[in-house]
């Protein structure tokens, strides 16, 4: 559903030399505002680059404007790559990308068809620059709204690594979230054990430094949830559990206990503690047909993700810091000490 995706320096002069491939380069934008990740590639040169090249005023403009707004989504993600001098021109740059993408660092690479001539390059995923806006021929640009995923440790791996391996907040909202339930406490558990793990796959550079730590963050419901109603009871239990796995993937973990969750993003302002269950990040949104749980790995029941909007997205996210209807019973908080 999200793809992490690379545009070679070559697109943007292509788009340079016609107006119309510009109009082009306008639609490969708005990609990211939608399903995709930009890639930021050789440890993060990639934008200075592009600034410096030979570029019309429109598209250096348009350059600017697209990656400053996409910074303030988070939709940027920097790529580490194993070549240490800085590339030169765009040969290197292609085999740069190329390098990233054989690593499974990339789902795509948009790029020129003089490159993939010069490389001799026969994979799908590199999709030659200009691209018609109404064919979507390569899966990798393909939005993806709705996913049906199988509730079990394979389909929610495959499934939830997209979304969030580059992300620093993963807010989780269920009312039902109680990895101390008798029936189905172990499933809760074993989703957030997979959920560290995959947040934690690129944050060797945020296990030393707390101050930058990533932070899954979870919301359940007091009544609904099943948790114990002594609040001493469940810190005691809950603290165990969850500093445990702080600790082993080095993130904050919150976990908010409220007398009432807000509706879902068709009900706003309702106060009925509905079946309403989200996945947010702070780059996308998703909401869920049921809880992220499994204990079976054969289980094959559907658990339906749908990507929110950009509005959605939003506003789910703002609940959860500034809706006064978000009534906090009691909260739990734990990290790594500063000495792991």
């Amino acid at each position: 559903m999200i793809n992490l995706i690379s545009i070679l320096p070559s697109v943007f002069e292509l788009a340079s030399s016609d107006k119309n491939r510009e109009q082009h380069l306008d639609h490969i934008w708005s990609l990211f505002y939608n399903h995709a990740l930009l890639a930021n590639i050789s440890n993060g040169q990639w934008i200075e680059y592009i600034y410096s090249l030979r570029l019309t005023p429109s598209i250096k403009e348009k350059f600017l404007m697209h990656t400053k707004k996409l910074s303030d989504l988070n939709r940027i993600v920097n790529i580490s790559t194993e070549i240490r001098r800085k590339p030169q021109n765009h040969k290197d740059w292609t085999g740069i990308a190329l390098e990233a993408l054989e690593n499974q660092k990339l789902e795509a690479i948009i790029g020129t068809e003089e490159a993939r001539k010069m490389f001799g390059i026969k994979m799908e995923n590199f999709i030659d620059f200009p691209i018609d806006p109404f064919e979507y021929k390569i899966n990798s640009l393909q939005p993806v709204h709705t996913s049906v995923v199988p509730k079990n440790k394979i389909g929610l791996r495959d499934a939830l690594k997209p979304i969030l391996q580059y992300a620093k907040i993963i807010r989780i909202i269920d009312p039902y979230f109680n990895c101390l339930a008798e029936n189905r406490g172990q499933a809760y558990f074993n989703a957030l054990k997979l959920i560290a793990e995959l947040v934690s796959a690129d944050s060797d550079n945020y296990m030393a430094n707390r101050m930058h730590r990533k932070v899954i963050e979870i919301f359940t419901s007091k009544d609904k949830s099943g948790l114990p109603k002594s609040h001493n009871v469940l810190k005691d239990k809950y603290n165990e559990k969850l500093l445990n796995v702080a600790t082993t993937y080095g993130l904050k973990i919150e976990m908010h206990i409220l007398r009432s969750i807000p509706g879902g993003t068709s009900r706003p302002n309702t106060r009925d503690r509905p079946h309403d269950r989200f996945l947010l990040t702070d780059q996308f949104g998703f909401s869920l047909s049921q809880g992220i749980m499994f204990n079976d790995e054969s289980d094959m029941r559907p658990v339906v993700l749908h990507l929110l909007t950009e509005d959605s997205w939003r506003v789910k996210m703002e609940e959860c810091t500034v809706n006064p209807h978000y009534e906090t019973d009691v909260s739990l908080f734990v990290e790594p000490s500063t000495s792991e």
